[in-house]
């Protein structure tokens, strides 16, 4: 299993649930933004290509993987991306429409500080995570015709890590080979979805090489 906490979290498990009870409707758009602005030190990791720098794989990789985890995996692809002096993506935008319809849009940057919140739109209301929404301790459910509900799942410093790290002890205790949570494929088809962004944008790294 890869280190993809979020899927483990509350709040996700609490969206999951949520959109599976028709809370909101039918889904109709996820949207979401992720960065700061970094320091450009063409050393620091996140600007150095052999590192595998870029927002993309720093950043962008959550929403990605978030909307896929939800969604799907998308059956349409469009994006942009903006490359930085060292040959990384400073900056990326990414559209996603899943088989079901939804439509998933999101913003990473290292150039600014976005607001870093999420959402999900759906037919009769939609899903808000604050700020930080890839470590999601606040949700607020708004449904047409009631008053928005609040969710919280205060942390208390721990940062989340240790929900996905609970279900890797329930595995292996249990003899299992893969999570049914977070399946091999769901990874690699994922990996391959940002190989492909990346070649789009001709942003290749000195690894891509040993293939």
């Amino acid at each position: 299993m890869e280190a993809m906490w979020l899927c483990f979290r509350p709040a996700t498990i609490r969206v999951k649930d949520l959109l599976a009870a028709g809370a909101i409707g039918e889904p109709v758009a996820f949207s979401a933004t992720i960065g700061c602005r970094g320091n450009g030190d063409p050393a620091h990791r996140l600007y150095d290509r052999a590192k595998g720098g870029g927002i993309l794989l720093d950043g962008t990789i959550y929403p990605i993987s978030f909307a896929c985890h939800l969604f799907g995996m998308p059956e349409q692809v469009a994006s942009v991306a903006s490359i930085g002096p060292t040959g990384v993506d400073e900056q990326d935008a990414i559209s996603f429409v899943h088989a079901n319809g939804v439509l998933s849009t999101m913003l990473g940057t290292i150039r600014a500080n976005p607001a870093n919140t999420a959402s999900i739109a759906g037919t009769a209301g939609r899903i808000e995570l604050a700020a930080r929404w890839w470590q999601p301790e606040t949700m607020t459910l708004s449904r047409d015709g009631h008053e928005p509900e609040t969710f919280s799942w205060p942390e208390d410093g721990t940062l989340g890590y240790q929900y996905e790290a609970m279900a890797v002890g329930e595995a292996i205790r249990a003899g299992a080979i893969e999570s049914d949570l977070m399946p091999l494929d769901e990874t690699v088809a994922i990996m391959a979805l940002m190989d492909d962004l990346r070649a789009s944008w001709g942003l290749r790294y000195p690894a891509d090489g040993a293939e």
